[in-house]
């Protein structure tokens, strides 16, 4: 397994804990160090699939919003 299927494994692991509505990522059940690691992992994403990319939060996180099926 690639780690880029591994990254949306996990990725959809995680987008079950947060709420993504526009330019807004909650966090609605992570612990502090899953909801960074969904961050990471949503970055990591946009990162090497630009057209992924749906947005991006004040801070300048950007989105991927993959639904819950990545």
């Amino acid at each position: 397994m690639s780690s880029i299927d591994k990254a949306g494994e996990r990725y959809t692991e995680l987008r079950s804990g947060v709420y993504m509505n526009g330019n807004t990522i909650k966090n609605l059940s992570l612990s502090a160090e899953e909801y960074q690691e969904f961050l990471d992992i949503n970055q990591k994403l946009v990162d090497t699939f630009p057209f992924l990319r749906t947005g991006a939060m004040d801070s300048g996180q950007a989105l991927a919003d993959l639904g819950n099926d990545a």
